[in-house]
C-alpha cells in the first residue's frame, strides 16, 4: 500500500490538495490517509480506490502502479468514438447536470432517433 499512498500523495501535491480534504470530500474517515502513510492500511475496498482515482481523474492502475494503462488503438479507432465510450461519458458528466439539462439531452436523443428512423425507411 506504499505505492498507493505514494501515487496519492503526488496527486495531492500536484493538485494543491491536502489530505484532509481529499477525504472530505470523498466522504472518508480523516485519519485515512493518515493511516495508509504509516502503513496500517493492508487492504482498500474497490469502491474506495475508484472514488480516488474518480476525484483526480486517473485510472485506479495508475493509483496501484503509477502508471496509466495505455489503450492499445488502431490509427482508425482513435478519432472515433464509441457509443460505450458515449454512455461512460454521459454516466460521469450527468452527475453535475440539473434535471433540466438531462431532459434535453434525453430529447435530443430521443430527435435524433426519430431522424435516423425517418432516414433509414422508418426502421432500425
Amino acid at each position: 500500500m506504499g505505492d498507493l499512498y505514494n501515487a496519492i500523495d503526488a496527486l495531492l501535491s500536484e493538485h494543491g490538495i491536502t489530505g484532509y480534504k481529499m477525504c472530505n470530500d470523498l466522504g472518508l474517515s480523516r485519519s485515512f490517509i493518515t493511516e495508509l502513510r504509516k502503513g496500517r492500511v493492508k487492504s482498500m475496498k474497490a469502491e474506495t480506490a475508484q472514488k480516488i482515482a474518480d476525484y483526480f481523474n486517473v485510472s485506479v492502475d495508475y493509483l496501484l502502479t503509477g502508471a496509466q494503462k495505455e489503450n492499445a488503438l488502431t490509427e482508425s479507432s482513435k478519432s472515433e468514438i464509441g457509443f460505450d465510450d458515449f454512455t461512460y461519458a454521459m454516466q460521469n458528466e450527468s452527475k453535475g447536470l440539473t434535471e433540466e439539462d438531462k431532459a434535453l439531452l434525453l430529447s435530443m436523443a430521443r430527435q435524433l432517433k426519430t431522424a435516423r428512423d425517418k432516414k433509414n425507411g422508418g426502421t432500425d
